[in-house]
């Protein structure tokens, strides 16, 4: 006979139940924090994915890149969950939580010579302040020669009108291009959402 704890709810018609292994050879051990008022946190993965990336190549620098970003269906990608939002180069979570956000971007020298670009992920918290959250540098030494710098961070949204996030880049002179392209993903920002719900209470 298999053992089990059962735990009928307060009201309602719900339980909760902790069922024994079959043998001591299956022992698992879930530790308790030393803690008068335990909680237990249920992690139930990635509940949003969504990805834009940019349509047309542009020489210059950005602060942010506002214009010619499209959400991806390249090749079946698709969206999981409601969607990030963006409005002139300005993305904005349709949901608080943890989010996990990668900015791809690839450059390329129209010109002969050394260039570098050097993308920023931003962040506000005030949805007026944006700071650098992640950089990176990328250098060619001839034309026609591509690179690319990928980026990522973690972003905690506590509100959906103040937290949001954008993508800058900068060069050292109008020769070298940010590339995009309407069917490929060159230059991009990808989005997951980390689910961490507050499930189950325990009273020790």
């Amino acid at each position: 006979m298999t053992a089990k704890i059962k735990l009928n709810a307060a009201s309602g018609g719900g339980s909760f139940s902790l069922q024994a292994p079959s043998s001591s050879s299956n022992n698992r051990v879930f530790t308790l924090p030393d803690i008068a008022d335990a909680t237990m946190a249920t992690v139930n993965g990635i509940t949003e994915v969504d990805m834009y990336h940019l349509t047309t190549s542009f020489n210059g620098n950005a602060n942010p890149i506002a214009s010619n970003w499209t959400r991806s269906t390249v090749r079946g990608a698709n969206l999981k969950g409601s969607g990030v939002s963006q409005s002139s180069g300005i993305f904005t979570f349709p949901a608080t939580g943890y989010w996990h956000v990668q900015y791809n971007c690839v450059g390329k020298s129209t010109s002969g010579g050394s260039r570098y670009m050097q993308p920023q992920l931003l962040v506000t918290l005030d949805n007026s302040t944006y700071n650098t959250l992640s950089e990176g540098l990328g250098l060619i030494d001839q034309s026609n020669s591509y690179m690319t710098v990928s980026l990522s961070a973690n972003v905690k949204c506590t509100d959906v009108s103040q937290v949001k996030v954008a993508c800058r880049v900068d060069h050292e002179n109008t020769n070298t291009q940010v590339v995009g392209d309407s069917s490929v993903n060159y230059t991009y920002i990808l989005f997951f959402r980390i689910n961490v719900r507050l499930s189950s209470r325990i009273l020790l």
